[in-house]
């Protein structure tokens, strides 16, 4: 299948480990009669212990893990949704100075930020 990424295929070690997922969620599958609620199948990939990807204990957090979340940014997340905010918001025509002042006024002061 094209995703339209260069991605590297996954090591070894993590094909293996969808291997043991695979069959984890094939025997719940199974266990169920052929059935199985998403919210099993969540919690099967998410929390199974030594398998689910919140217990398989790799990190996940930060810049060695898979992602970083808006409260690992902080005011550079606030920032952006000010800049979008206000983009979307201030009619056209408003000089760059009286869209600053909305920025600070409006925005800052809800994401608790300095101008």
């Amino acid at each position: 299948m094209q995703t339209g990424f260069d991605l590297p295929p996954p090591e070894a070690g993590a094909r293996e480990h969808c291997g043991r997922v695979r069959e984890l969620v094939a025997a719940r599958i199974a266990a169920g009669g052929g059935f199985l609620s998403f919210a099993d199948y969540m919690d099967a990939v998410l929390y199974a212990p030594g398998l689910g990807y919140y217990s398989a204990g790799a990190q996940k957090f930060g810049a060695a893990g898979d992602f970083v979340t808006a409260p690992e940014l902080g005011h550079v997340f606030a920032r952006c949704l000010a800049r979008l905010t206000r983009e979307s918001t201030v009619p056209n025509g408003t000089s760059s100075k009286s869209a600053a002042s909305w920025d600070c006024c409006a925005c800052c002061s809800a994401f608790s930020m300095a101008p």
